[in-house]
C-alpha cells in the first residue's frame, strides 16, 4: 500500500485531534501545545503499546477460560513486521521494547498466579504489591520510551523540512544567478 504525504499528514492530523480531545476530556481544558504531527505520533504510539498490552490480556485470558495448557499464539511473521516497522517509523528501540514487554508477561503471570491462590501471606501481599508497582512503572516507561521517539522524530522531521527548504531556496537563487 502506498501513502502519500498528504494522506499521512491527514492521518497524523485525525489522530492529533483524537488525542487532543482526549487530552481535553482527561486533564480538563488545558492547550495541548504540541503539533499536530508530535501529538499525533505520540498519540498512535500509545495505542500501539496499549493494544499490544491488551492483546496479551486477551491471549491470557482466552487461555485461561479455556484451561488449557497450550503454547501461547506464536504471533505471525506479518504480524512481528508490522511493530518493527512501526517502531522503526517511530523511532523506538524495538529489541528495548520487547524485553520491557517480555518482563511485563512474565510480572503478570506471576501476579496472575498470586491472584489464584485464595489465601496470601503477608509475604505474598506485598510481593502482590510489589509486582503491581513494577507492572505500573514498566508500562510507563513503555509509553514514555515511545513518546520520547516520536518528539525525536518530529524534531528530526522538522530539521529536514528546514534543510530542504534552504536547499530549495539556494537551488531558486542559483538558477536565478545562473540563468536557468
Amino acid at each position: 500500500m502506498i501513502v502519500t504525504s498528504f494522506e499521512y499528514e491527514k492521518w497524523q492530523n485525525e489522530y492529533a485531534s483524537r488525542a487532543n480531545d482526549v487530552g481535553k476530556a482527561t486533564h480538563g481544558d488545558s492547550a495541548n501545545q504540541q503539533t499536530p504531527s508530535v501529538s499525533g505520533q505520540a498519540f498512535a504510539a500509545e495505542l500501539a503499546v496499549q493494544q499490544s498490552h491488551q492483546q496479551s490480556k486477551q491471549r491470557d485470558s482466552i487461555t485461561e477460560s479455556n484451561n488449557v495448557n497450550a503454547p501461547q499464539h506464536e504471533p505471525t511473521f506479518g504480524e512481528e513486521a508490522f511493530e518493527y516497522l512501526l517502531a522503526n517509523r517511530l523511532g523506538v528501540d524495538k529489541r528495548t521494547l520487547d524485553e520491557l514487554k517480555a518482563e511485563l508477561e512474565a510480572l503478570e503471570s506471576e501476579r496472575d498466579n498470586l491472584i489464584e491462590k485464595e489465601v496470601l501471606n503477608e509475604a505474598q501481599q506485598q510481593r502482590l504489591e510489589v509486582i503491581n508497582e513494577r507492572i505500573d512503572a514498566l508500562t510507563q516507561l513503555m509509553q514514555d520510551l515511545v513518546e520520547q521517539a516520536s518528539e525525536r522524530t518530529a524534531e528530526h522531521e522538522a530539521q529536514q523540512a528546514l534543510l530542504s527548504g534552504s536547499v530549495n531556496d539556494a537551488e531558486k537563487h542559483t538558477r536565478r544567478v545562473f540563468g536557468s
